[in-house]
């Protein structure tokens, strides 16, 4: 069974967890859809047991009228266990996380397609529509997106719905179970002044079917991890309720701090007056399974020249455990779990960013414009597993 790398496992999962909180508040992790480009990306999370996530993402954006565009995105994971030979415990690494369960490596891929339009002095529509695949899990998710602006595009209201229909058949399962997922969003985006914005909103996610990913087993009646290689009587399969309620709410506060030239007096007290912005972003959640979560993220931009901007960004992310989760199960128990997600745990990721601006060249070509993007961050999980994530960014505007 893949317990042998709790604490791995507990990686993969708190990132998976933090990924599904910020998508479940609204936050759109799409580039900014203003202008056409095209974008390449690349990604490496090495943790501290020898377990190396590779994803590579290529975007395009086109854009057909001043109203109308459309969104093309191809993304690939690539999970390597024991790609630098044996963990810290001496032992070779088959199966070190809950994604490469089943021994070996696994590959994601994920393929989102969009287009949105604006109706004028109406409302602005998008339609997006996603597919991934991994061998023991497949996802598809429509998305529709409508905002409003109002008081001279000082006020904008926002309202998301999206349909998660996923596909498990974990190495455990024998066969494909089905989970339903339709999540709601309602957000408001607020301008206090020409140099401070406000968002704020709310998420409902309400999920039906197979909750546990059938690749992990629950020693129960005293057995232990070890001897789970397979479903016996003493060796039984995750149980969770067949459904789930998730909410969420969001707080967003983005500052520019003014040029020397236009600068407040406050902003000259405070040492700031360089053209930097500041995002304070605050996100609680909770469910009926009685986990609760918070989650707090600065980010700051800093110009660094005409050309070179630094930004530096810290989260820490902080949950408690399911109410049915324990150490230790019996096979009475009608719920059971030694899934990491389920655990209490907390996390901090710190890192920066360095993004060049391209300048632009007569002699171009359809490439006018863009940035050239480096990233590190480091990943600390409660549990003493570590990660190291650099990303590697080309984006072109055309």
């Amino acid at each position: 069974m893949d317990v042998t790398r709790p604490s791995v496992r507990k990686a993969l999962a708190a990132l998976l967890a933090l990924s599904c909180v910020f998508s479940i508040v609204g936050v759109d992790t799409r580039e900014a859809q203003a202008e056409e480009y095209a974008l390449a990306q690349s990604y490496v999370h090495a943790f501290s047991n020898n377990v190396a996530v590779f994803t590579e993402l290529f975007a395009l954006n086109k854009e057909f009228s001043l109203d109308t565009s459309a969104y093309l995105k191809y993304t690939v994971d690539i999970i390597q266990p024991g790609l630098f030979g044996e963990d810290d415990d001496g032992d070779a690494i088959s199966s070190a996380s809950s994604a490469a369960a089943g021994g070996g490596q696994d590959t994601r891929h994920e393929l989102t397609a969009g287009v949105s339009h604006n109706f004028k002095d109406l409302f602005k529509a998008e339609l997006y529509y996603d597919t991934s695949s991994e061998k023991d899990y497949s996802s598809s998710t429509p998305t529709v997106t409508l905002s409003k602006e109002f008081f001279n595009k000082n006020t904008t209201l926002s309202f998301g719905f999206s349909k998660n229909m996923d596909e498990i058949s974990g190495k455990f399962l024998g066969r494909t179970e089905k989970r339903n997922t339709s999540n709601y969003y309602l957000g408001v985006t607020q301008v206090i002044s020409p140099v401070t914005i406000v968002q704020a909103g709310y998420s409902h996610s309400d999920s039906k079917g197979y909750m546990p990913e059938g690749i992990r087993l629950v020693p129960v009646d005293g057995a232990t991890a070890a001897s789970c290689t397979e479903e016996s009587a003493t060796c039984m399969d995750e149980a969770f309720p067949d459904n789930r309620k998730r909410n969420a709410f969001i707080l967003g506060i983005n500052h520019y701090f003014k040029k020397e030239t236009d600068t407040t007096v406050a902003d000259k007290a405070l040492g700031i007056s360089d053209g930097s912005t500041i995002r304070l972003t605050f996100r609680y959640y909770y469910d009926d399974w009685d986990i609760d979560a918070f989650t707090a993220e600065v980010v700051q931009s800093r110009p660094l020249s005409e050309n070179r901007t630094l930004r530096l960004n810290y989260r820490a992310y902080i949950q408690d455990k399911a109410s049915f989760f324990k150490d230790d199960y019996l096979s009475s128990d009608t719920l059971r779990s030694t899934s990491p997600q389920h655990r209490s745990f907390h996390t901090h990721l710190l890192g920066a960013k360095l993004i060049h601006q391209l300048k632009s060249r007569p002699q171009a070509g359809p490439f006018e414009l863009g940035t050239l993007e480096g990233k590190y961050e480091f990943y600390l999980e409660s549990s003493r597993v570590s990660a190291h994530i650099l990303m590697a960014s080309l984006k072109f505007v055309f």
